[in-house]
């Protein structure tokens, strides 16, 4: 009788300790999963702007700045503190080492939409 007491208060201790598994009522809908704290702030709009001969980091668009929806090594750079992918120009991301590492460069160019149009980029060197 005594052990069976002791296995009963092992059981009480260990439901009180982990909880007990709550019971779902048959034809309840699932809820949704709770998506507040995990959601990413949306960031403000990059403002169209002109670049001249403007010193930026520059990278992977993918691998550096983990930018929604790239998909594959594509050039990107920042410019008022946002990243934004950059077209025209004759720099491949992947080729250029930047999956690896982010670089400065001298970027002329038109923000237009949120993506940069180079007229004129230079990779500097470290």
């Amino acid at each position: 009788m005594k052990a069976l007491c002791n296995a009963f208060v092992c059981v009480v201790l260990v439901i009180g300790l982990w909880g007990c598994p709550a019971k779902e009522e048959p034809n309840a809908a699932p809820s949704a999963p709770d998506t507040s704290q995990s959601k990413v702030p949306d960031l403000p709009a990059i403002p169209d702007v002109e670049l001249a001969s403007q010193q930026v980091e520059v990278g992977c668009a993918m691998c550096i700045f983990k930018m929604d929806g790239v998909q594959g090594c594509k050039l990107a750079a920042k410019v008022t503190g946002q990243p934004v992918l950059v077209s025209g120009s004759d720099v491949d991301a992947h080729t250029a080492g930047l999956c690896s590492k982010s670089m400065q460069a001298t970027i002329s160019g038109k923000v237009e939409d949120g993506k940069l149009a180079a007229a004129d980029i230079e990779l500097l060197p470290e």
